[in-house]
């Protein structure tokens, strides 16, 4: 399978409506809809999935998603592959702030020396983990199950 990076910028779109109780839904172009709720630490209701977890969803897929690519153009056979992701979030400041991510990455079916180059690629280059470094201290670690 030939691996190519994508020709130009990548533009996401998403729309949240309110669902005249404490969430809403989260609709995408190609018609996918999220059910969205408060955290109930802010009074939301359990209902559905907070923008917090989406938040440490949308990572953990990320950098899942950023290890297949790198995996598959090295043609690596990876036996196993997991993302993830905890989110520590404080008031700071008169507001709250995520102030804490840990991203645990598990790799098994490689030698340790190709989980590691490829759990130090996926942190590199997920994007989304590019962008939040120097907002937020991100703690990288590796589970390796062997070869």
């Amino acid at each position: 399978m030939a691996v190519k990076k994508p020709d130009g910028p990548i533009v996401c779109e998403a729309e949240a409506r309110w669902n005249g109780r404490t969430g809403g839904a989260v609709r995408l172009p190609r018609g996918d809809q999220l059910q969205i709720d408060m955290a109930v630490e802010f009074g939301g209701l359990n209902e559905a999935p907070s923008p917090d977890d989406l938040f440490a969803a949308s990572l953990s897929g990320c950098l899942l998603t950023t290890a297949v690519w790198f995996a598959k153009k090295m043609e690596l056979s990876v036996a196993n592959l997991a993302v993830k992701v905890k989110t520590k979030t404080e008031l700071r400041e008169g507001g709250f702030k995520i102030t804490k991510i840990w991203a645990t990455i598990r790799i098994d079916g490689l030698s340790k020396e190709e989980a590691e180059r490829l759990a130090d690629l996926a942190e590199r280059y997920c994007h989304l983990a590019r962008t939040l470094r120097d907002c937020v201290d991100i703690e990288f670690n590796l589970e390796w199950g062997g070869a």
